[in-house]
């Protein structure tokens, strides 16, 4: 038996990342008898099987667990929001904070569009603090003006030290 990272679900096939491979694996029966759904981030055990298959025979202890998406094992849950066109209802951002919190995962609020708008209204509500438990980032993604240059890479990059900021 093997262990690894489910990375992408679909259609009953789950993508399991061994950290040198990733392989095609199919839950085993006994996870619909028991009503257990594998969800992506799940740790699990697996069995390879030939030609880049595998067979999940076992789910690791869950660190945590979302409903929507279903996901697993989550550090972390940046929420972005709107300042304009539409802007964010607060409400919804409160509601995400809660549930993250409710889980035990860290989040982060980005302000977005702050150069169409001030972005005073969503950061005037106190957003960033202990009481809340969720740290803020006021951003515009002027980067979107040059598809050409929107490689994952380049997005995550300018992510990375937009997060990073004080």
């Amino acid at each position: 038996m093997m262990e690894g990272i489910i990375r992408k679900a679909l259609s009953g096939f789950y993508y399991v990342d061994t950290g040198s491979e990733v392989l095609t694996c199919r839950a085993r029966g006994k996870f619909r008898k028991e009503g257990i759904s594998p969800l992506v981030g799940d740790r699990v055990e697996f069995t390879p099987l030939d030609n880049g298959q595998g067979a999940i025979d076992a789910i690791l202890p869950r660190k945590n667990q979302f409903q929507r998406p279903a996901v697993a094992n989550i550090d972390q849950l940046v929420i972005v929001a709107s300042q304009a066109i539409p802007v964010t209802d607060p409400f919804l951002i409160d509601r995400v904070i809660a549930i993250a919190e409710g889980n035990h995962c860290e989040s982060i609020v980005c302000v977005n569009k702050c150069d169409l708008a001030s972005g005073g209204e969503l950061a005037a509500l106190g957003l960033e603090g202990p009481a809340i438990g969720a740290a803020q980032r006021r951003l515009a993604a002027h980067i979107l003006s040059h598809p050409e240059d929107n490689t994952p890479a380049r997005l995550l990059a300018l992510a990375r030290a937009e997060l990073s900021g004080p």
